[in-house]
């Protein structure tokens, strides 16, 4: 039934009353307790609640009840069995049509990879060790290249079988940031699985030599770890574990824990979530000290993760910044004969100089950043197309840079109008607070921060889209039910 907003003062006339609903039932009250999207509940005009009592209402017996509980949960089987299916044939099919070879950066990981196999460790051109890049994806490959054989096809088998899993785990996530009720839960977890599956940018990185698919699959695994530790300390071990591969393959993933914890206000007191979370950060830096100490060893002083933090940092805020990645700001860097661990010393002291010199150009930045890392979801497109140019004409080539763009493009453009739409009448109904409904917002935020800090670049934004899915969902299915006519305001 369509629900009417009650006004103000007779929401508050009729509060104390409404509340006992939620355990049952008043018989003859013209109002009724209903439930958003997120699990809110609000008190709507029920004209039909006379009508129900005069002819004698039944409530449905417990049997069945749990028969259609259980035939929800078959049907809701078969449609994620079917959303990853329908995923794995996307990813493979394009990975069997298509060639693309690895170029720029991700040349460089299958190198550096290919050497690691080899036992030369992780070394330049010139045989120096390094730590430039994070570790953990050429690492990743190389454990690959060793059991599997050295091969393309083994890294583009290893992207597809992680993005197909992300699908399951991104359902997985979704109901866990839901507390709605059985069935439209359900709906909107397998909308959420279907929008991931068939994301254009999902099955186009597949075909790629590229960190993003690792990473947005530790990710949503250690997200979703987290969020599933009940009690004891094993998941919380187990997920901050997985939050320190993150870290060795993108290292702002450390802030993420940080970001779960504050969500989960119901988890105990305060006390008891800042047990939990330093518990989990034990495990994150015990998975970085093997690490550490080979840099500390190799290259002459503590570096974390790597010694291109300063160089990203140069680029989003020194002379010449655009708020996307160039080249401009190195310039004094080039000039300088530095070690890797000098470079990126010296890298960092510029560009604090240069935001404590001229703040205003810094902060004036942040809304360029903010557009390059979230405009354009077509990177994967253009990478994929300069991996195959050698063997494709000039006309086909143009024609599928602009089939693939407006498709690329228009379906991003819709999750993300989606999901700004939702999130827009759930924070207007008070519906999004510090709690896991609002968790894909936060990461979002904390990414968003990152990129302020350093440079926005669209490869960024990949790892958020299974949040922008889930909100997405929410927002199909308040639009089959208008849930927001119902909801009270925030206060």
């Amino acid at each position: 039934m369509r629900g009417i907003r009650m006004p103000r003062a007779r929401w508050r006339g009729l509060e104390a009353e409404s509340r006992s609903t939620l355990t049952g039932p008043r018989r003859g009250k013209p109002w009724k307790q209903t439930r958003g999207i997120l699990g809110a509940t609000a008190p709507v005009l029920d004209p039909t609640a006379g009508r129900r009592q005069h002819q004698g209402h039944r409530m449905p017996t417990g049997q069945s009840s749990e028969r259609g509980s259980s035939t929800i949960k078959a049907s809701h089987r078969w449609y994620l069995a079917t959303a990853i299916m329908i995923g794995l044939l996307l990813r493979a099919g394009w990975n069997l049509i298509v060639q693309v070879r690895p170029v720029s950066d991700y040349l460089w990981y299958f190198e550096r990879a290919t050497w690691l196999a080899a036992g030369s460790g992780y070394i330049t051109g010139d045989g120096l060790p390094t730590a430039y890049f994070p570790v953990g994806y050429p690492a990743f490959l190389a454990v690959l290249f060793v059991v599997f054989g050295h091969s393309l096809m083994v890294v583009k088998a290893a992207n597809i079988v992680l993005s197909t899993a992300t699908i399951w785990v991104v359902a997985r996530l979704s109901e866990r940031m839901l507390v709605t009720g059985e069935s439209r839960r359900y709906r909107i977890v397998e909308v959420a699985a279907f929008l991931f599956a068939l994301f254009p940018s999902q099955v186009l990185y597949t075909a790629l030599v590229s960190d993003s698919v690792l990473f947005q699959f530790l990710l949503c695994t250690g997200t979703l770890a987290l969020l599933t530790a009940r009690t004891g300390w094993r998941r919380l071990a187990a997920g901050g574990a997985i939050f320190g591969l993150a870290t060795l393959t993108r290292p702002y993933a450390i802030v993420v824990p940080g970001v779960l914890m504050a969500c989960q206000r119901r988890r105990g007191g305060f006390g008891v979530r800042v047990r939990r979370l330093i518990l989990v950060y034990v495990a994150v830096v015990m998975v970085l000290i093997p690490w550490m100490l080979r840099n500390a060893r190799s290259l002459g002083g503590l570096v974390p993760v790597s010694t291109n933090g300063g160089v990203n940092l140069l680029i989003g805020s020194g002379p010449g910044a655009t708020g996307a990645f160039t080249e401009t700001p190195l310039a004094p860097m080039k000039e300088a004969a530095l070690s890797e661990y000098d470079a990126d010393r010296l890298a960092w002291r510029l560009g604090a100089e240069a935001i404590l010199r001229n703040p205003l150009r810094f902060i004036g930045l942040a809304p360029r950043k903010i557009v390059h890392l979230f405009a354009d979801d077509a990177q994967a497109l253009r990478w994929n197309l300069k991996g195959m140019r050698a063997r494709t004409s000039p006309a086909r080539y143009s024609s599928l840079e602009l089939t693939g763009m407006g498709i690329v493009q228009f379906y991003y453009s819709l999750i993300v109008l989606g999901s700004l739409t939702f999130v827009a009448l759930a924070i207007r109904s008070g519906l999004l607070r510090r709690d896991v409904s609002a968790l894909g917002l936060w990461i979002m935020a904390a990414f968003t921060c990152t990129s302020i800090g350093f440079f926005g670049d669209p490869r960024f934004h990949f790892s958020l889209t299974p949040f922008m899915c889930f909100y997405a969902a929410c927002f199909w299915e308040s639009v089959r039910h208008r849930p927001w006519v119902a909801w009270p305001r925030g206060s």
